[in-house]
């Protein structure tokens, strides 16, 4: 087998035993080809959700692929967290933490900014753009695979990168439903679905 890996841009370059296609690209971007490769067997679809492009180990989250694939290359310690993220605009610029990657994001001089405001941070793996901090946070944790909120549930493995998604996660653990239609008797766990509901009433 035939791997390289040139630190610290973490870029790997392998053929994928189901489609032959050659990868020369970045870890990002390699997770997602083992997400999409049509060519991979996918018996559950749920299960398979990502298919390793050098054999046929399978899994559900980014994370787990990640490090599945830092596995190939032999080099330890093999967390995703170890690897280094490249900017794809500038392309000089790497690191493997999430603040440090989004202040990149803010001030790369090689991203095109036609409204500064709505451009203010720019994502360092793909074009989008948020003029919101809290956005880019939990657009970037989903690029690294972070999940650092996890239900505190005894019999529940749920993880999440946006802590809102442990609210309503817990709602359903306790049967909650704290937004409560005015008109009828429908309830629901998220305000926005009341919201949609709503519509209904007055369309």
């Amino acid at each position: 087998m035939n791997l390289t890996y040139r630190s610290p841009l973490c870029w790997f370059s392998e053929k994928c035993i189901h489609c032959g296609e050659y990868t020369d690209r970045n870890l990002i971007d390699l997770a997602e080809h083992c997400r999409s490769c049509i060519a991979a067997p996918r018996p559950h679809p749920f299960r398979y959700r990502f298919v390793c492009y050098a054999c046929n180990k399978n899994f559900y989250q980014i994370s787990d692929i990640k490090r599945h694939i830092a596995t190939h290359f032999k080099r330890k310690p093999v967390h995703v967290h170890s690897l280094q993220y490249t900017c794809i605009h500038c392309v000089s610029f790497s690191s493997d933490n999430v603040n440090l990657l989004i202040q990149h994001g803010k001030k790369c001089a090689a991203v095109v900014r036609p409204d500064p405001q709505k451009f203010k941070f720019v994502c360092f793996a793909c074009n989008y753009f948020t003029y919101q901090r809290g956005n880019i946070v939990n657009h970037t944790r989903r690029h690294l695979g972070e999940k650092p909120f996890k239900c505190h549930c005894f019999a529940c493995n749920y993880f999440t990168y946006q802590r809102g998604n442990i609210v309503n996660h817990t709602r359903r653990h306790l049967g909650e439903k704290p937004f409560k239609c005015p008109l009828c008797l429908y309830r629901s766990r998220q305000k926005i679905h009341l919201q949609t509901h709503m519509k209904r009433h007055y369309n």
